[in-house]
């Protein structure tokens, strides 16, 4: 049997499409008292946006309450993932083109220096 996150990044995907947006990740965790239901989206062009979350967090909700997928009262987040997070997954080179270079890095890459951007040109990191 799948896991409630499993579940929902099917829904996830669909609604991160509808903002042109790529699905990163989906935490479905207790906290305290409370269920949380996280969404990491990224765009693939462009920035993402608050009014990009605001519209996957609609979609996503409305697809949601329908398909009845989360058992208990949860709390929806959806935002971009940062530049800090840990990387669960194969990197999509079409979705993270660049890595900036931070002082810990997570994954494994051979990086090539222009200016102060790092181009990750492989990744060698697999979940």
């Amino acid at each position: 049997m799948s896991s409630i996150a499993d579940k929902v990044t099917i829904f996830a995907q669909e609604a991160a499409a509808t903002q042109e947006c790529a699905l990163v990740d989906v935490e479905y965790l207790k906290e305290g008292q409370e269920f949380f239901l996280r969404v990491y989206i990224e765009k693939s062009e462009g920035k993402l946006e608050i009014d990009d979350c605001a519209g996957v967090s609609r979609y996503l909700a409305s697809l949601l309450d329908v398909e009845d997928v989360v058992p208990n009262e949860y709390r929806l987040e959806v935002s971009s993932p940062g530049l800090t997070r840990p990387l669960k997954k194969r990197v999509t080179m079409n979705v993270l083109p660049e890595v900036w270079l931070l002082s810990r890095l997570t994954v494994a890459c051979q990086f090539k220096m222009v200016g102060l951007k790092a181009v990750c040109l492989k990744v060698n990191y697999l979940a």
